[in-house]
């Protein structure tokens, strides 16, 4: 156990010899946070060729809102397209997840809005170009950086009259004309066609396009004059499919006026964090979805979004598209590679499952590859010592339930973990210590004495038989508890996923979490050494997120807050909690204690927020130096796992650099363990006085 370490971060010493132990785990500030749209999927993107088999349109996509089912713009009208799950039943998803022809589908609907009698050659502007860019996993267009607008603007789409489209924050779009003195109005029509079953007006003047899928409501426009914002009463008209504006009388002859309606629908949206990591260069990734494709962003330390991913929508299910693994990072290189939950094609083809990697911009590096074996991909980790990856999940028509990989993703090796010889034999949750050694939740249909257990499991090869096996003792756990968390938090009638944000495992002990409850277990026999009760109040696996430091210091995610704790070997005790912006139900909690800061992500929010330092390597600075010939060494007194390696940034990779000038240097040191830990020093060197800082990078 290491201690939690608060230091002034700054020494200064006048002398030219210097031999002392620097302040490590000096505090640094951090906290950015995202809206309600973490993957910033609510923007106009240009369309480059990756959404031309996105949707039935009358023309060319020009731009779609890349949110949920999708919303495409062509040059004279709008696309909504719909998707809906039928025959969605408990018995429909046994028969998907064993293998079986399943009557559970998804049923997609096209609704076509055309500007009848409009401008062929009106101009679309877009402006306020959004941070980042966009990647996509179309085959041919894997290699696309597509732009992303906050307005889209058709220009003269009728004579003295353009149409304007934002994305408010409250969900839908929002369309205003704006029509000059002079304008007729009048000319302006929108006509309906597609899956369209009625189309009606409401008592309160909104027009309702009724269909299979849900009602899309365009609301009553609010009209004003755009000088003096004075309201003007407005009202559509609804003939048969096409509706039209209705204005007071000679209104549109005075001045500018806006007409702002609003437009919503069930095409849903990407506000779900359900997965967050980092690389050591300090980048934050974050996965989820709502209904509709997975998503993958990447942003920078300071929280500027770099790319979003969005996988082909047919990749992870035909049914629901909730079925994908927890994405790896690999830190050193900020690739990202991720799995598939459940691969199914329906009989013969149920005993495979897919892997993309993507590089460090978002773009995939080579095909989707498909591997042979277990059929369920749900959690992936990386091992440092055998520059491998493991894949775990479990399958229906066989007993194997990992995957070994390289870091091409090319298959090495299927297997079973445990001594279950019995298919539905589930790995919900893995984590991964300083040896490699691997502690697993399970869940299982077929076999009572791995359901809702705990087990561990030794590297290199993770080979059967387990090291210990012992039951959670969660009551949330028993029974199917694969389907329940997603079930919960998407308010979906059919899911399934075994992926599980519950385990956390540092040097010492074992943690888990259910929601509700925070145990701790000792590592070399499973024992369950103390547990504590985060909110009385809350339900079980209404939220996730786990993450322990070297010092016991445990966060656990909350209803708009995270908990935490310290763990002393047999009494947890409360600490503190960190509410700030973290605006909803928290599903993963990521430490990255080579920066000292905890990432958060939930329903609708990113955030990156200060964690308490805590040393993992303890390192004796010696310093010496005069203005032309300075000299620095570090020296790793405990933690981690030896030989440690060193990079300055001269590109030095020794433990010490010598006949430097005066000026700045910093060092990096990692460990050799499975997982790597780093340390930072930054020293700098002054002509007769050495001033040292340290920032402390476990």
């Amino acid at each position: 156990m290491r201690n939690n370490q608060f230091y002034s971060g700054l020494v200064i010493i006048s002398s030219l010899l210097l031999l002392s132990f620097i302040a490590k785990g000096q505090s640094q500030k951090h906290g950015w946070t995202t809206s309600s749209d973490p993957f910033k999927v609510n923007v106009f993107v240009e369309n480059l060729g990756q959404f031309n088999t996105w949707a039935k349109t009358p023309s060319a996509i020009k731009y779609a809102i890349n949110s949920g089912s999708g919303i495409f713009f062509t040059q004279q009208g709008v696309t909504f397209k719909l998707n809906k799950v039928v025959n969605a039943s408990e018995k429909e998803f046994k028969k998907i997840e064993h293998g079986e022809k399943s009557n559970a589908k998804t049923v997609t609907y096209f609704v076509n809005m055309q500007w009848e009698g409009s401008n062929p050659n009106a101009t679309i502007e877009v402006s306020e170009q959004s941070e980042g860019y966009y990647t996509f996993g179309e085959k041919g267009y894997e290699n696309v950086k597509a732009k992303g607008y906050k307005k889209l603007v058709y220009k003269n789409l009728y004579p003295g009259i353009d149409v304007e489209y934002v994305i408010p924050e409250k969900g839908g779009i929002k369309y205003s004309l704006l029509v000059q003195p002079n304008a007729d109005l009048r000319a302006v029509k929108m006509s309906y066609t597609g899956d369209v079953e009625k189309i009606k007006t409401d008592d309160e003047g909104n027009i309702i396009i009724k269909t299979e899928a849900g009602d899309i409501t365009d609301h009553a426009p609010q009209s004003f004059y755009e000088s003096s914002r004075t309201t003007v009463a407005s009202a559509f008209e609804l003939k048969e499919n096409t509706v039209s504006f209705k204005l007071e009388a000679k209104s549109s002859k005075l001045e500018a006026i806006v007409v702002d309606p609003w437009t919503t629908g069930p095409w849903g949206g990407a506000n779900i964090a359900l997965n967050v990591d980092y690389d050591d260069f300090g980048n934050v990734f974050v996965s989820g979805y709502r209904p509709g494709p997975h998503r993958i962003a990447k942003y920078t330390p300071t929280g500027t979004l770099v790319y979003s991913y969005t996988t082909v929508a047919t990749w992870e299910h035909t049914i629901v598209n909730y079925f994908y693994s927890r994405p790896t990072v690999l830190r050193h290189s900020g690739t990202v590679i991720k799995g598939e939950g459940l691969h199914y094609e329906g009989p013969p083809n149920t005993t495979t499952m897919q892997a993309l990697k993507l590089n460090s911009a978002g773009a995939m590096s080579g095909p989707y590859n498909l591997i042979s074996g277990n059929n369920e991909m749900w959690n992936m980790f990386y091992n440092n010592c055998t520059n491998k990856l493991y894949g775990f999940g479990g399958g229906t028509q066989e007993a194997t339930n990992c995957q070994i990989l390289d870091t091409t993703i090319a298959a090495i090796q299927k297997k079973n973990v445990n001594t279950s010889t019995k298919i539905d034999n589930d790995i919900a949750d893995v984590v991964q210590d300083v040896n490699g050694d691997a502690y697993m939740l399970l869940t299982s249909n077929s076999d009572a004495n791995m359901n809702n257990h705990l087990m561990k499991s030794l590297a290199p090869n993770y080979d059967a038989p387990e090291t210990w096996l012992v039951p959670t003792g969660y009551a949330a756990f028993s029974g199917n508890f694969e389907n329940k968390f997603l079930n919960i938090i998407l308010n979906a009638t059919i899911t399934s996923s075994c992926k599980f944000n519950a385990l956390s495992v540092n040097t010492d002990y074992l943690f888990s979490y259910d929601g509700k409850t925070v145990k701790a277990w000792r590592k070399a026999d499973g024992i369950e050494l103390g547990s504590i009760v985060t909110d009385a109040s809350y339900n079980a696996l209404e939220r996730m997120g786990i993450a322990a430091d070297e010092c016991n210091n445990v966060y656990v995610g909350g209803k708009n807050k995270v908990h935490v704790y310290n763990f002393n070997g047999t009494t947890f005790n409360t600490v503190s909690t960190i509410a700030t912006n973290i605006s909803g139900e928290v599903y993963d909690v990521r430490l990255d204690q080579s920066l000292s800061r905890l990432i958060v992500g939930g329903k609708g929010f990113i955030t990156v927020a200060d964690a308490i330092v805590c040393e993992q390597l303890v390192v004796k600075d010696t310093v010496s130096g005069t203005c032309t010939n300075g000299m620095a060494c570090v020296e790793v007194i405990s933690g981690g796992t030896s030989p440690y390696s060193y990079l300055w940034n001269t590109g030095a990779t020794t433990s010490c650099i010598s006949n430097v000038p005066s000026g700045i240097y910093t060092v990096t040191i990692t460990d050799n363990s499975c997982i790597k830990y780093k340390h930072i020093d930054t020293l700098t060197i002054t002509g007769g006085s050495v001033i040292i800082s340290a920032v402390a990078a476990p």
